[in-house]
């Protein structure tokens, strides 16, 4: 029975360490990556600092090339997580809002928007590469 008992604190220090590592997994794990879409009002209240923007529509022919990309992308990088605006979801002020916000003018466009505020863009050039070079300049 002695013999027993000098297992406990083994078993216990084992157990200890299984549940650090649970907890820590799951918070890691738990981080959202990929496209997270927004809605309007999400967007006023986000903290979009050090993130990235696609402002995009679903029903644009130049965006469905570009989402090709960004899944390229997405697909190498897990880590990575990419707001997403639907233009064609919003009412006109709202547009109009965000256009003004970002200085939009075509869509798709994907920003960084830094820790200042301030937004760097990259416009049209689809390719996985192109999107993947300004993924990586940025991302931190």
């Amino acid at each position: 029975m002695e013999r027993w008992k000098k297992g406990i604190p083994v078993l216990l220090a084992v157990c200890g360490w299984a549940l650090v590592l649970i907890v820590i997994g799951r918070a890691a794990f738990g981080k959202q990556t990929g496209i997270m879409e927004l809605t309007f009002a999400q967007w006023k209240t986000k903290d979009l600092s050090d993130s990235f923007l696609l402002i995009s529509k679903d029903d644009c022919p130049h965006c469905g090339s570009f989402y090709k990309g960004l899944d390229e992308v997405l697909e190498k990088d897990r880590s990575l997580l990419v707001f997403y605006l639907d233009m064609s979801a919003l009412t006109k002020a709202e547009k109009e809002e965000i256009a003004a916000t970002y200085v939009i003018e075509r869509v798709p466009t994907l920003l960084y928007i830094s820790k200042d505020d301030e937004s760097v863009r990259l416009n049209w050039d689809r390719s996985p590469e192109s999107i993947r070079r300004f993924v990586k300049r940025y991302q931190t």
